[in-house]
């Protein structure tokens, strides 16, 4: 998504930024309450989410359901 020079300039002035995550990193999980959003400046993070059914099951592997890019 881009932004005018002006919305993005309004967003970098209240934005907390999260520099140098690590790879792996899990920022947040299916089903928390959030009160902001996140927006990429660099790099790539990947949407997973593991099908309702198997929630129990500790060794069923995450589905990627979005990779996002920078400026998503």
């Amino acid at each position: 998504m881009q932004y005018s020079d002006s919305v993005a300039r309004k967003l970098l002035k209240i934005a907390d930024f999260m520099p140098g995550v690590a790879p792996g990193t899990q920022l947040f999980k299916q089903g928390d309450m959030l009160d902001g959003y996140y927006v990429i400046v660099r790099g790539t993070v990947k949407i997973e989410q593991i099908a309702a059914r198997y929630k129990d099951k500790k060794d069923m592997l995450p589905i990627v359901v979005r990779t996002c890019y920078d400026g998503d």
